[in-house]
């Protein structure tokens, strides 16, 4: 069981790296800045679709290699 203190401290690390911008939020800025707003929102709207392909491509990936139910 996980307790108190160490939940506390894997909660203060879980928002410190959720507030800590990525190098997508610097890819998004510099379109923005360099390309105005809709540049801006193309690359925001492209990395928002590759996050999701690599959400949900690793399941569909593996089906052919997955054993039947029982």
């Amino acid at each position: 069981m996980l307790q108190m203190h160490s939940f506390e401290l894997f909660l203060a690390a879980a928002v410190v790296l959720a507030i800590t911008p990525g190098p997508g939020i610097f890819y998004v800025l510099t379109r923005t800045l360099a390309g105005g707003r809709r540049d801006g929102m193309l690359s925001a709207a492209g990395t928002l679709l590759g996050g999701m392909f690599h959400v949900f491509a690793p399941p569909w990936a593996c089906l052919p290699f997955c054993p039947p139910p029982l």
